[in-house]
């Protein structure tokens, strides 16, 4: 299980902003975060932990509007 998505689920299961990548994990984006990781597939749960956290920050949000 991606360590990002459990950062993710931490954060929106506590309502909580949480650290990831020293970077502070808003809750919205977090649940964007959630939804997009849930969808996926096995093959592409791996690669989640590789792209950028920007640019996947950026994609969740484009795809949970």
């Amino acid at each position: 299980m991606s360590t990002r998505y459990k950062t993710a689920k931490t954060a929106v299961d506590t309502k909580t902003a949480q650290m990831l990548e020293g970077v502070l994990l808003d809750t919205f984006t977090a649940s964007a975060m959630v939804a997009v990781y849930e969808a996926m597939n096995e093959d592409n749960r791996a690669k989640f932990d590789s792209v950028p956290l920007d640019k996947l920050a950026s994609f969740c949000l484009q795809q949970v509007k």
